[in-house]
């Protein structure tokens, strides 16, 4: 799957061959709409059924890890294209084995601050949490290590840079972009038509 057959089949849809009515650019824009709606969507199902229930095949193609060393401090950036954290794992120290790293919210890390018990760090029980563009650790580095596993955010498609999506979610993608573009048009019954379509293919695709 590449852009320039995306583009086409959208063209097919709305019996427009070559450019005329609509630029290549403002098809390739809804198609990178539609590319966010079907990386939100899947993420969104991911994150209702729990990690238990595996990652979306949708979801694959943007699987990262970054591995760090001799890190010292408790403050560390994240990822410029992080959009969900899968799993940390740190060593405080130098030549240590990294361990599971809980993440926790801003509501768990409020109640542990309510009841200190909760605040007891060590080797078998670290914990992070996510603050402004930075992950905080509940120890301090001291020359250690972390390994981060993340969700990257999609890159934008463009005439030269095809979509990461799998080639599966092709029809998904075109449905939804012509209905943005017939909505665009005002003719909201083939929009919703299409919209319609890109539903049915989405929740299938979702459960993979």
């Amino acid at each position: 799957m590449n852009t320039a057959d995306l583009v086409s089949r959208v063209r097919s849809l709305l019996d427009e061959r070559e450019a005329g009515f609509w630029s290549d650019k403002e098809i390739i824009d809804s198609l990178n709409d539609a590319g966010d709606e079907v990386y939100n969507f899947a993420l969104f199902i991911f994150t209702e059924r729990g990690a238990g229930g595996g990652l979306p095949l949708l979801l694959t193609p943007f699987m990262k890890e970054e591995h760090f060393t001799s890190v010292t401090g408790g403050e560390i950036p994240l990822p410029g294209d992080l959009s969900y954290i899968l799993e940390v794992k740190c060593s405080p120290t130098a030549g240590g084995t990294e361990v599971p790293c809980s993440l926790w919210s801003s509501s768990m890390l409020r109640y542990a601050r309510e009841h200190n018990s909760l605040l007891r760090s060590g080797a078998n029980n670290l914990y992070c949490h996510v603050s402004g563009g930075d992950l905080i650790f509940s120890v301090p580095l001291v020359g250690g290590s972390y390994t981060i596993s993340y969700l990257g955010r999609p890159v934008r498609m463009t005439e030269t840079v095809d979509p990461e999506l799998p080639g599966n979610a092709a029809g998904a993608l075109v449905a939804y972009a012509v209905a943005l573009l017939l909505e665009k048009d005002r003719q909201g019954e083939e929009a919703a038509s299409f919209f319609r379509l890109y539903t049915s293919k989405i929740e299938q695709l979702a459960q993979l």
